[in-house]
């Protein structure tokens, strides 16, 4: 029996309508899944003979020949190759972002130093307090003018005004500006220079022998009487 014959026997029967409904439902569900399942394969079917179309072109190129199966061998031991070579090459440009991104860091960090140090001149203020305490303004901080008449800003407003505006800076500003805070201090006198007394170093100008010659006349007094008692006896 036919399919058509075995539908129209189903709704014959008492409430065989609804059961033939279901039944036609299924069955062009089933078309329908079939359709896209033949509609896959062809896309398939297309996208293998493109491939095979590009491997055996490869295989050309590499002068190799055969059927697909073993170009694709040969081709194997040149495909792993190439690839390492590729992993070896995406290292390589990894390693050289790397070292690029490294020197810019640098380079960002010299541009501030020298930045830092160009404003901490201008303003007469201490580079590492600056830092500490401005650091995150950094970019809000410019230097004005030329020479003698240079103002370092921190946005609108002069630095030094600026931080005595600021509650919380302001309780740095001796650290930050140590030259304005800093009193000079008196030089200190010249000590008197220490006179010697004259004469003897007893301080007497009537002596006029001193200590040495006294002991050695004293000597040679004895000595001489000694050899005088000696000769008389």
């Amino acid at each position: 029996m036919k399919f058509s014959e075995a539908l129209a026997a189903i709704k014959a029967l008492d409430n065989g309508s609804e059961l033939a409904s279901a039944i036609e439902g299924e069955v062009e569900g089933l078309k329908s899944k079939n359709y896209e399942i033949i509609g896959e394969k062809r896309n398939v079917t297309t996208k293998a003979q493109t491939l095979e179309t590009t491997v055996m072109a490869i295989a050309k190129v590499a002068g190799i020949e055969g059927d697909l199966e073993s170009v694709l061998a040969a081709l194997e031991p040149k495909v792993r190759e190439s690839l390492q070579k590729l992993t070896t090459a995406e290292t390589k440009l990894t390693e050289a972002e790397t070292r690029a991104t490294e020197a810019q860091g640098k380079l960002n960090s010299f541009e501030r130093k020298a930045k830092l140090s160009e404003i901490a001149t201008a303003a007469g203020a201490n580079p590492a307090v600056l830092e500490k305490l401005l650091g995150d303004k950094f970019d809000q901080l410019k230097v004005e003018g030329e020479g003698d008449a240079r103002v370092v800003k921190l946005g609108d407003k002069p630095l030094k005004e600026a931080v005595a505006a600021d509650e919380s800076l302001k309780l740095f500003e001796a650290a930050l500006f140590p030259a304005a805070s800093a009193s000079p201090s008196p030089a200190p006198s010249p000590a008197p220079a220490a006179k010697l007394p004259g004469g003897s170093p007893h301080g007497k100008t009537d002596n006029k022998k001193d200590l040495l010659s006294t002991y050695s006349e004293k000597n040679y007094g004895g000595a001489k009487a000694l050899n005088q008692k000696a000769a008389g006896s």
